[in-house]
């Protein structure tokens, strides 16, 4: 009877155990799937983070080109006006000396 008793105890103690790792079991796969959770949000913080930065970078690079594009304008509009002001200077001393002829034979003109 006693040794009927103690297995009945061993019994007892061996089925507590086996709920207790059940139990533990259990805990650790919602910890797991926890953890998946997070990792897979954490995934997809980083890869929205990656696509932003991806499309930022492309604006950047978009913007670079427009500002190249822009500056090499500028340098060509600056050539062309050089040159238009050139010109113009160079009209300006023909008509003074233009001028400077027709004072000179006004004043020919004017002793003969």
């Amino acid at each position: 009877a006693e040794h009927l008793l103690w297995m009945d105890m061993q019994k007892e103690e061996l089925a507590a155990e086996k709920e207790r790792v059940r139990k533990l079991e259990d805990d650790l796969a919602r910890d797991r799937a926890a953890v998946v959770v997070r990792a897979t949000e954490a995934e997809g913080k980083l890869a929205t983070a990656a696509k932003t930065q991806a499309l930022e970078r492309q604006a950047l690079e978009e913007t670079r080109a427009q500002l190249a594009e822009e500056k090499s304008k500028l340098v060509d509009m600056a050539r062309d006006l050089e040159q238009e002001r050139a010109a113009f200077a160079a009209q300006a001393d023909a008509l003074t000396e233009l001028g400077l002829q027709v004072q000179r034979e006004s004043r020919e003109v004017a002793r003969a």
